[in-house]
């Protein structure tokens, strides 16, 4: 029997070479590519750039505008009238627009409103809103607005890219998990192969009854079952893991079958020392917070929009007019030629203003509330798993003092086994504890690493360590 535990051991470092030959991923190179290729990621990216052309498509509103009109009528060899009006506006931030512009008209019928000098007529000025309008406008107040969601945008991409790195984090240690359950019943196939080889041996030897070949048989047969379930968990693992595997040009790229996960050996994460300091930390660092918080500021900029509308409009024009004489276009500029215009304009119930207005602060509360539930929320999530992370911790150190001792129990019976003086269900009953502590200790270890990923999942941080 000595000889036969010998065998087992020259078998162990066969299993671990098999292993070795496999290429290692680790969970920061995984979550790494994961950031870099998955088309989530990259979706990301494309939510900063539309909001980028957003505010080019707001700030539109404040380029050059030229306009040109040609009005003709000829009837019978008669030139009724000829109207040509040209104008170049350049509207500004601060409501104020410049205006440039010349007039030329001719005709007999033409309409005395329309009558210039021969040479036409040029004009240069401004317009400028006294009353609504003067200190933002609809257009302004979309430029801001448009600005405002360009910020959100990055943080968007980070609340996308921390959810997706935990989803994949979770497949990877589901896989680690499927992994190293695969092994470790792999072994046990191997040791229970040897065993029954063993026993049929000594009982043809006539040192061990036919019962015992029956027992070492079953434990075999029990042994190839469990294997078969954990190979079939881990296909499904690493075919959810493939879901995670995109190339350089955002096609598919399965994962190979030779990867072997590493677990947490150099994980970028740090252990939750200092949770309630980081928990302080969540108002001013979390993504959703601060798209809340900018979502705050666009609905405080609607709201100064509608105010704004409480007031009356009373826009005023002024225009320096000169006649063009010899080419010169501005040779009989005078200040006292003058075209200017006031215009007034004020709705006596303000039914629809003042709506809008309580319209947006009601905006603004529901807002407020999501925003304090939403934090509050995150702050309990982050804290429920910064105490399973801890108490994890302490269970973990039980169950791996725990594997070490029905490994001792284990020895000890295969001792008093090979002396005679126990037997070979006393010995698979160690090795099925020995087992199931195995598979508990990988267990507790996955719940506390994912309990540790899904801390900082909870705080926002997962893009900023990968």
């Amino acid at each position: 029997m000595r000889k036969n535990w010998w065998l087992i051991l020259l078998i162990l470092p066969l299993l671990l070479e098999a292993q070795t030959s496999r290429q290692a991923l680790s969970l920061d190179d995984f979550l790494r590519q994961v950031k870099q290729n998955h088309p989530l990621a990259l979706q990301a990216g494309l939510a900063r750039e539309r909001a980028s052309r957003e505010v080019q498509q707001a700030r539109g509103a404040f380029d050059p505008v030229a306009q040109f009109n040609y009005d003709n009528k000829r009837f019978r060899d008669k030139n009724y009238y000829g109207i040509l009006e040209s104008e170049l506006k350049l509207p500004t931030r601060l409501g104020l627009d410049f205006k440039a512009g010349y007039d030329r008209s001719s005709g007999i019928y033409l309409n005395p409103e329309y009558t210039l000098p021969p040479g036409g007529l040029a004009y240069a000025g401004l317009s400028l809103p006294l009353g609504q309008g003067l200190f933002i406008d609809e257009e302004r107040a979309n430029l801001r607005q448009a600005m405002i969601r360009a910020n959100a945008a990055a943080f968007e991409q980070t609340a996308l890219l921390n959810d997706l790195l935990f989803e994949a984090a979770q497949v990877y240690w589901n896989w680690y998990a499927a992994d190293r359950e695969a092994a470790i019943y792999r072994e046990a196939v191997a040791v229970a192969e040897t065993r029954l080889e063993a026993t049929i041996q000594t009982y043809l030897l006539g040192d061990r009854p036919a019962l015992d070949t029956l027992e070492a048989l079953l434990l075999l047969q029990s042994r190839q079952v469990d294997l078969a379930d954990a190979q079939l968990r881990l296909q499904k693992a690493a075919l959810a893991l493939s879901n995670f595997f995109w190339d350089n040009n955002s096609q598919p790229a399965p994962a190979p079958d030779s990867l072997l996960p590493t677990g947490a050996a150099g994980f970028a994460l740090l252990p939750l020392d200092n949770w309630q300091q980081d928990l302080a930390e969540l108002p001013a660092s979390h993504p959703i917070l601060s798209q809340y918080n900018l979502k705050l500021d666009a609905l405080g900029v609607e709201r100064r929009w509608k105010r704004e509308k409480l007031k009356p409009k009373l826009d005023l024009s002024y225009n320096f007019l000169a006649e063009p004489v010899g080419g010169e276009v501005w040779s009989d500029l005078a200040f006292s030629n003058t075209k200017w215009g006031l215009s007034f304009k004020y709705p006596l119930l303000l039914r629809s203003e003042r709506s809008g207005v309580a319209i947006t602060n009601l905006k603004i509360q529901e807002t407020q509330l999501d925003l304090e539930q939403k934090q509050l929320a995150l702050q309990n999530k982050a804290a429920a798993y910064a105490a399973e992370w801890q108490n994890l911790g302490s269970q973990l150190a039980t169950v791996e003092s725990a594997t070490g001792n029905y490994r001792l129990l284990l020895e000890g019976e295969l001792e008093r086994f090979n002396f005679g003086e126990s037997t070979l269900f006393l010995v698979n009953t160690r090795e099925n504890k020995l087992l199931e502590a195995q598979v508990k200790q990988v267990a507790v270890q996955v719940k506390r690493e994912l309990a540790r990923a899904g801390f900082f999942h909870a705080m926002g941080r997962l893009p900023g360590y990968f």
